[in-house]
């Protein structure tokens, strides 16, 4: 087993997690356990007013959110002693936003972290394809824990303020931001990685800019990130499987649009049980963004369509039913990690994926790992084959003139920030913040994408003397 540490970047210390055993826990009752030592740490460290030491960010580390822990907020539940607690350290707005939360806040098993970074990095995102990286939806960051060291400017997005802060603490050399994705400006088409596990619920968040689609909200994060990421950038993410399933194709007509799908696959039901609490089917869709002037370049065909099966491989009383799939996967069987099957869901039959069996000591997250880093890397090199999958950034241009103005900067309407919501909700952390804002700015060398990068990050830590 890999040990936890300490790795430097820059000029500030970040966590590096060495497997899943550094990170949440695997039943209920450890994670609530592990969820009240953070919290009573964070109330520790307001009270100390300083920052946490490295046996601290273990603590930190193994924070879960509230996605398997919705009893917490019961009301008329029976609480326990550790939700008791849980409910007594998180007040006001701390406890509505995490409530909020039970629905979407699952996280990711590192073990599938490390295989998705791995087969990236072997198709070539290395320091030459560039390091700007953003995670919609980071949580406590497990992926940018991961992330290669040539990975430098990272920006993570996460809407829970108690989770913002502890990603912040963990990761301090990162853009942590305690905001909706929908209120998160960045200038578009600059990132030269998207990656991570988008929130899946069916609501429609309201973006004037880039949901005019009314996309729901997994397929909306998908969208936006299409826009962030440069032309010849990449966007990596695990999505709810309703982005290859929907009836309606108006999401990946969309993508399609902008993008090539460069690969897919889909992972069973139990894969994200032991970091996550959950048994939700999830997919890995792997896009690029084109270049002006590409055609589109289709080495998944059928993905924007469906077919209608019978359910198959059913319990009884499904036999005669029907269930929508991916015609991708129905074309591709080998994309789906495990036995497609079916199974009584809450409107009726639904697609399910059994889980492979697994050697003995390895868990269901490493044999899905293992699988598709090895499945993963044959595709992108595939694709690679016949078009430029990382490609280097453009180079730096000198303006003749300074802009007047830039569209980058944080919009005022959109209210104020959450306590905790943007870097460490502490004044070390502000100077730490400060400090590290300011060394940024011999970096900027006239690349007019930095620039307005390095102001909206000067905005927000200007924020922090407020």
């Amino acid at each position: 087993m890999e040990p936890a540490g300490l790795i430097p970047s820059g000029e500030s210390l970040r966590f590096g997690p060495g497997s899943q055993r550094d990170l949440a826990p695997s039943t209920p009752r450890e994670r609530l356990t592990a969820n009240v030592a953070v919290l009573e740490l964070l109330a520790q460290l307001d009270e100390e007013n300083r920052l946490p030491s490295a046996q601290e960010q273990g603590v930190l580390a193994r924070w879960s959110g509230w996605g398997s822990l919705p009893e917490v907020f019961d009301d008329t539940a029976n609480h326990s002693e550790a939700a008791a607690r849980a409910r007594e350290l998180l007040q006001g707005r701390a406890r509505a936003a995490a409530a909020r939360t039970t629905l979407n806040a699952h996280y990711t098993d590192a073990a599938l972290v490390k295989a998705v970074w791995s087969a990236l990095g072997g198709a070539g995102f290395d320091e030459a394809s560039g390091g700007r990286v953003l995670e919609p939806g980071c949580g406590s960051g497990t992926f940018i824990g991961f992330a290669p060291d040539h990975v430098r400017d990272v920006v993570g997005v996460e809407l829970d303020p108690t989770t913002a802060r502890v990603a912040s603490l963990l990761y301090p050399a990162a853009d942590i931001r305690g905001e909706s994705f929908a209120e998160t400006r960045l200038p578009e088409g600059t990132r030269d990685l998207v990656i991570g596990n988008v929130p899946f619920a069916d609501v429609v968040p309201h973006d004037s800019t880039h949901n005019r689609l009314g996309l729901s909200l997994h397929n909306y994060f998908i969208y936006k990130s299409l826009h962030l990421v440069r032309p010849g950038g990449v966007v990596a993410v695990l999505t709810s499987r309703w982005t290859m399933d929907a009836a309606n194709p108006a999401a990946r007509d969309a993508f399609s649009d902008m993008a090539d799908l460069v690969t897919a696959y889909r992972l069973p039901n139990q894969t994200h049980h032991q970091a996550a609490g959950t048994d939700v089917i999830t997919d890995l869709l792997v896009f690029r963004r084109r270049l002006e002037g590409e055609e589109p370049l289709d080495l998944t065909p059928g993905w924007r369509n469906l077919e209608r099966l019978p359910s198959f491989r059913a319990g009884t009383g499904l036999e005669d039913a029907e269930v929508n799939l991916n015609s991708l996967f129905v074309q591709q069987p080998a994309r789906v990690l495990g036995r497609l099957t079916s199974r009584s869901g809450r409107f009726g039959p639904e697609v399910a994926v059994s889980p492979p069996l697994t050697s003995e000591g390895q868990s269901l997250a490493e044999r899905v790992a293992a699988d598709l880093e090895r499945q993963l890397g044959f595709d992108l090199s595939n694709y690679a084959d016949v078009r430029p999958l990382f490609t280097p950034p453009p180079a730096p241009t000198r303006p003749t003139s300074a802009p007047a103005t830039t569209s980058s900067t944080p919009n005022a309407a959109a209210g104020p920030s959450m306590p905790g919501s943007r870097g460490s909700a502490n004044a070390l952390a502000c100077e730490h913040a400060r400090a590290r804002g300011f060394s940024l700015l011999p970096s900027v060398d006239g690349d007019l994408a930095d620039c307005a990068a390095v102001l909206d990050q000067l905005v927000r830590l200007a924020e922090c003397g407020r």
